[in-house]
């Protein structure tokens, strides 16, 4: 449970501000994590951070403002942690790419189950709706920047049609995501990544 952490000295209500905004955040990342954005109410965020549901308001406004922005930040979380290195060809990094999506749904940190469960929930009339959206867009777009670079290096066939295969691809792995949060018992990492891959190459080697 994140509570308070008593602090020495003074500190200037701007810092006071930052320290409360990065409570409430965490607060609201670990009841997401948890039990879903439907069920997480501002009054049990303010709960759990140790501050009132009157602080939550002050801050944020909203429920669908704060969970916007917790959104954005779990997603600059999952984007920092993607590593393309240069040596790689352009199949090499579209296999990359999935695993870091697929590395999600095995992290213990807080941040990525509740990066996954957003994802799993970001349908029309959602408050992530947007925010997901973009992210969508913004992936999308880094897989056909991969193809493009496997057609030149020669790891991918010509004919590809790029654009429907980043689409199939996100959507394979927004379907795991929504899977995974349904079945989570009957969930296997490895066979999913398994199959991710044979579909990656199948679609995409100009070996095949």
């Amino acid at each position: 449970m994140v509570v308070q952490n008593k602090i020495q000295g003074r500190r200037t209500q701007a810092e006071r501000r930052q320290s409360a905004k990065e409570a409430l955040l965490q607060a609201a990342a670990e009841l997401v994590a948890e039990q879903g954005v439907q069920r997480s109410s501002l009054a049990d965020i303010g709960e759990r951070a140790g501050y009132s549901r009157g602080l939550v308001n002050r801050h944020f406004g909203t429920k669908d403002a704060l969970i916007s922005e917790l959104a954005a930040l779990c997603q600059q979380s999952f984007i920092g942690s993607v590593k393309l290195p240069s040596e790689e060809t352009g199949v090499e990094h579209v296999l990359r790419l999935a695993d870091a999506y697929l590395g999600v749904y095995m992290s213990p940190e807080i941040y990525s189950r509740a990066f996954l469960v957003m994802w799993g929930e970001a349908f029309p009339g959602m408050a992530v709706e947007g925010e997901f959206a973009e992210a969508d867009a913004r992936a999308k777009s880094g897989i056909a920047d991969c193809v493009k670079r496997g057609i030149a290096d020669g790891s991918v066939q010509p004919g590809v049609d790029i654009d429907a295969f980043a689409a199939a691809l996100l959507g394979m792995l927004r379907g795991i995501a929504g899977t995974s949060l349904v079945s989570p018992s009957e969930f296997d990492v490895k066979r999913m990544r398994e199959q991710c891959h044979y579909f990656i190459e199948a679609a995409l080697s100009s070996q095949s």
